[in-house]
């Protein structure tokens, strides 16, 4: 299974800070409550008067994101009864439908709440990244299904899935013919059949300037 970067170091730091340093003291008491997934707590903190906005927890981002990393959905609607910001970023840029849709079982409804609230689901992090991306890595589950009927688009993705496997099939079948001394159905003939579908449907200009570099 292709496991997130961005989701296993940070809740990976969640974990071992937790665990590892049993007197390390959280920002808030808020980011605290969470950290446990102690939905009960984080309730009563919230209706203390709590800011579900206050705090970041290692470069991450608020309190709601350690609550969407948990998939704890109780514990983010309690948040955003309270005010929490559905459009903040974590430290990476990513936002809150990022980490909604980036497990297997990620919650459907909850996906469809943050795109009810405006998170835009073709939004990028820093690494270009998008909700679709990252809920894609899991398989055409209906959180895909729902990313998609709310606007996102996978056709950026296609298009550089495309342009890297060419590249490497422009790449290989000249080096065959150099090492074997002959031509080859699997080396030139079959490449040759996918670069031309291919030229028939991604962007002409990259297209043109593989040509020439080739």
């Amino acid at each position: 299974m292709r496991v997130n970067r961005t989701v296993a170091a940070l809740f990976g730091t969640a974990l071992c800070a937790c665990a590892q340093f049993p007197d390390f003291t959280p920002p808030t008491p808020l980011i605290g409550a969470t950290l446990r997934n102690n939905t009960e707590e984080v309730k009563r903190l919230l209706n203390s008067g709590a800011n579900p906005n206050e705090g970041r927890f290692i470069g991450g981002g608020p309190p709601i994101f350690l609550a969407l990393m948990q998939q704890n959905h109780a514990m983010v609607e309690a948040m955003i009864a309270k005010g929490a910001d559905v459009k903040a970023t974590d430290g990476s840029g990513s936002t809150t439908l990022m980490w909604a849709a980036y497990i297997e079982a990620g919650d459907l409804a909850l996906v469809e709440k943050l795109i009810g609230l405006g998170v835009d689901p073709n939004a990028r992090n820093k690494n270009g990244e998008t909700a679709l991306r990252w809920a894609l890595r899991r398989g055409y589950t209906p959180v895909v299904e729902a990313l998609k009927k709310a606007g996102a688009s996978d056709t950026e993705m296609v298009k550089q899935s495309v342009e890297k496997a060419v590249a490497l099939l422009q790449k290989s079948g000249p080096e065959f013919v150099k090492v074997s001394g002959c031509a080859s159905c699997h080396h030139q003939s079959l490449p040759q059949l996918a670069y031309s579908a291919a030229r028939a449907r991604v962007d002409s200009r990259w297209m043109r300037r593989t040509r020439h570099t080739r």
